[in-house]
C-alpha cells in the first residue's frame, strides 16, 4: 500500500507539473511574476505568455518552434500559359530559410521560343511576362514608328515579327479600297498583342 502511495504521488506531481506549464494564457508577451518568501526577504521569478497561447517555465524564456534550419532552400519551378494553356515561359523560385521563417522570392525568368521578355510593361505579379510580336495591317502610316522600307514577302498580317522589329513598320505594297478609290498604302507594323498569362504571387508564400 504504502508503495502504491509513493506512485500515485509520482504521477500525481508530474501532472501537476505539466499542467502549470499547460497553463494557458491570451495576450501574447505578457509577464507575470512570482514572489517567495525568503527569510526576510523574497525571490523573485516571472513567466511569459508564448505564442503557443501557453506559459513558459518560471524564469525560462519560450520555446521557440523550429520552422527551418538556417540557409536551407527549395526551389519551385512555375509554367506560365496563354489564353490556350501553351506553354510560354518558366519562372523559378526559391525560398530560403533565414531567421527560422522562409523567405520567398523569384529565382531565374526565361521565355520559350518564339516568345520574349517583356521589360517595359512588366505583367504580372512578379514584374515579368512573356509576349509576342505580330504584324498587323495599318491603313496609313503609322506615326511615332521607324520606317524600314518595303516589307518582305514573309510579313502579312498576324504573322510573327522578332523583338528587334517592334515599334517599327514596312510597306506592304498593298492599298485598300475606300469605296471610290484606291486608298491609303496598307503598312505592316510590329505589336505586341499577345501577353502570357501568370500566377499570381507564384514565388511567394500562396504558391507553395
Amino acid at each position: 500500500m504504502k508503495t502504491e502511495r509513493i506512485i500515485f504521488g509520482v504521477i500525481a506531481a508530474l501532472c501537476i507539473g505539466i499542467n502549470a506549464y499547460a497553463e494557458s494564457c491570451s495576450t501574447v508577451g505578457t509577464t507575470q511574476n512570482k514572489y517567495t518568501a525568503s527569510g526576510c526577504s523574497y525571490t523573485t521569478q516571472s513567466r511569459t505568455c508564448c505564442s503557443n497561447g501557453s506559459w513558459s517555465d518560471w524564469d525560462k524564456n519560450c520555446q521557440v518552434q523550429k520552422v527551418c534550419d538556417e540557409g536551407e532552400d527549395a526551389r519551385k519551378d512555375f509554367y506560365l500559359t496563354y489564353e490556350d494553356e501553351y506553354n510560354v515561359g518558366i519562372k523559378t523560385c526559391e525560398k530560403r530559410c533565414s531567421n527560422n521563417e522562409w523567405i520567398y522570392y523569384l529565382e531565374s525568368f526565361t521565355c520559350f521560343g518564339g516568345w520574349y521578355e517583356d521589360s517595359i510593361h512588366k505583367y504580372g505579379a512578379d514584374g515579368v511576362s512573356c509576349v509576342q510580336y505580330h504584324w498587323q495591317d495599318r491603313y496609313g502610316e503609322p506615326s511615332g514608328r521607324t520606317y524600314i522600307g518595303k516589307c518582305d514577302y514573309t510579313v502579312s498580317d498576324g504573322a510573327v515579327c522578332d523583338s528587334y522589329q517592334l515599334n517599327r513598320y514596312c510597306d506592304t505594297g498593298r492599298t485598300y479600297w475606300n469605296g471610290t478609290s484606291y486608298g491609303n498604302v496598307i503598312y505592316a507594323e510590329c505589336v505586341i498583342d499577345k501577353y502570357s498569362g501568370t500566377y499570381e504571387d507564384a514565388c511567394f508564400a500562396g504558391g507553395w
